[in-house]
């Protein structure tokens, strides 16, 4: 069975920032980015599958989600999205900690 190449986490969204140039932009919050990232990796490309694995920190856990998600179950991809979304709001935490 093949995944789902276009599963969006429900939680996803785009949201319109305003940026000191007072330019508005587009941006995915960290469920639709972790959405992508999680597809985009069960589906062969190499830098979204470093990233997610970067992202999990039980490597066992992330090998068996990876090959369930690849045959097509869902409940392994909204597993994989939940942790690579948290995974990621924790790296921009820690980045604007750092910049403080």
């Amino acid at each position: 069975m093949k995944p789902k190449a276009a599963f969006v986490h429900p939680l996803s969204t785009l949201e319109t920032v305003i940026t000191e140039e007072d330019d508005s932009k587009q941006v995915m919050n960290s469920w639709a980015f972790a959405s992508v990232i999680w597809a985009s990796a069960v589906n062969g490309n190499l830098q979204a599958l470093k990233i997610a694995n970067e992202l999990f920190t039980d490597k066992n856990r992330f090998t068996r989600i990876f090959q369930d998600s690849k045959t097509g179950s869902e409940s392994a991809t909204r597993e994989a999205i939940v942790i690579i979304a948290f995974a990621l709001d924790e790296k921009i935490a820690e980045a604007f900690n750092l910049q403080k």
